[in-house]
């Protein structure tokens, strides 16, 4: 029996798991403190792995959600293991929203 790949997933803690050998495609909603949907249509959002990856967040279906997408090779990029992570709001000065870490599992080479 085998196991079939599972798409990249985020934990209660805020931490990304992903396969190596897939893209990453994400769906991030933000709140405010009090559960409120916080609208970040208007900012300038990063994704920033250090010294792997920076990519800009695409526009949400409604104001509070904004899109993740990672290539197969940015999430090669990051290689094995637990790497941190940030999104950062550089709007103006640049503010950390969300910290974690991102944990690429399985292979990340082209087989043979």
């Amino acid at each position: 029996m085998t196991d079939a790949l599972q798409p990249a997933t985020v934990d209660a803690n805020g931490n990304i798991t992903a396969h190596g050998r897939g893209g990453l495609s994400l769906v991030l909603t933000f709140q405010n403190a009090d559960g409120s949907a916080r609208d970040v249509s208007a900012l300038t959002m990063y994704f920033e792995v250090a010294g792997a990856v920076r990519v800009a967040l695409g526009a949400g279906a409604t104001s509070d959600k904004r899109t993740l997408a990672l290539t197969r090779t940015q999430v090669a990029s990051i290689g094995s293991g637990r790497r941190d992570f940030a999104v950062i709001d550089e709007t103006a000065t640049p503010d950390v929203i969300w910290a974690g870490s991102i944990s690429v599992k399985g292979y990340t080479d082209a087989p043979a």
